[in-house]
């Protein structure tokens, strides 16, 4: 609480000693929607329309220095299942009914604050965290794939704690510093432990533009206070981002309790301008290496291309394999992106 009212008298007395300019909100949003076809063997050809995702978000810029977020995604809710009485003095595991409608979730909302020292903002609330978006923003597609970290559930892509960001000498440097309470946006605190995760980018081509090289690496690490347990998660990669081309490349791995695990992640996407995009990826993961028949192999491949600034479109297949199974799932999807 203290670090709180700390941050909090900082924000204050800078926005107080600033020029007061006429607060701006701007409102937009995204829809991710798509047609898909499961070509699994005995399948039968099973195929639906869906809305993956509908972002609003509502940004306001309130001076100089403080800025402001806030947005909402949707999503159908999970299986839960809670332990009640038995009457015998035992508990019982018992399904929870769930209203099947898609609802409105909360993804970000923070506070956020221009630091004097150049180049460097603070974030207060839910926001995202230091590694699975920066994959996002590289490649483009986020509405055909999640990023490695998100769709393995390796790392949350947001989460309600205190976050430092900062860019430096023109985009040579980048990093971000967050202490989160370490579930995710998604779960609330389930004990004292807080989790610490740092990312550095290092582009020595970022005086070239129109082309990119980030080298970067990560770490987090959840803080065992109390009875919280300890673990460790890593990652590395290097991306190549050019009008014609994009490259990128990472590992990541985890260790908690005795079980570590590790996975890759690669894409591939030759370009031509204005005209078409095609795309290739891989993924592997592994969640406990000492463990035999829990890998999954991930691949996907297709074509995308943006029409105009609201709207693009992805035509692709995917093919997920799994280590425990001689049975590959096999899939076909158009991809529709919508932004307003």
């Amino acid at each position: 609480m203290t670090s709180c009212a700390v941050w909090l008298a900082m924000v204050t007395t800078a926005s107080a000693q600033e020029a007061a300019i006429e607060p701006t909100l701007d409102i937009g949003g995204e829809i991710f929607a798509h047609y898909g076809v499961d070509l699994t063997e005995g399948a039968d050809l099973a195929n639906e329309f869906d809305v993956a995702r509908v972002y609003f978000n509502a940004k306001a810029k309130l001076s100089d220095t403080i800025d402001a977020r806030i947005t909402t995604d949707i999503g159908r809710p999970k299986e839960q299942s809670i332990e009640v009485d038995d009457g015998a003095g035992g508990l019982v595991e018992v399904d929870v009914p769930e209203d099947s409608k898609i609802r409105v979730f909360l993804k970000y909302a923070y506070m956020g604050w221009q630091t004097p020292i150049d180049g460097v903002k603070l974030r207060f609330g839910a926001a995202g965290t230091p590694w699975p978006g920066f994959y996002d923003k590289f490649w483009g597609y986020r509405y055909v794939s999640k990023s490695f970290a998100d769709q393995f559930k390796i790392q949350p892509t947001s989460d309600i704690g205190v976050h430092a960001l900062g860019k430096h000498a023109d985009g040579l440097a980048s990093w971000q510093l967050s202490l989160v309470n370490g579930e995710g946006y998604s779960s609330p605190e389930v004990d004292a432990g807080k989790t610490a995760s740092f990312r550095l980018s290092v582009d020595p081509l970022s005086s070239n533009e129109g082309v990119a090289l980030p080298i970067s690496g990560f770490i987090s690490y959840d803080v065992p206070i109390a009875e919280a347990p300890s673990g460790l998660v890593w990652g590395a990669a290097t991306g190549l981002k050019h009008d014609n081309l994009v490259l990128w490349g990472e590992t990541m791995g985890t260790s908690a309790e005795d079980i570590n695990g590790f996975g890759w992640s690669a894409t591939v996407m030759p370009r031509v301008p204005d005209v078409l995009d095609v795309f290739g990826r891989a993924d592997s993961w592994d969640p406990s290496t000492d463990t035999d028949g829990d890998a999954t192999l991930r691949i996907l491949g297709g074509v995308g291309r943006g029409f105009n600034d609201y709207l693009r479109a992805a035509l692709h297949v995917e093919t997920v394999s799994f280590e425990s199974s001689d049975v590959s799932e096999l899939a076909a999807f158009l991809r529709m992106h919508g932004k307003y």
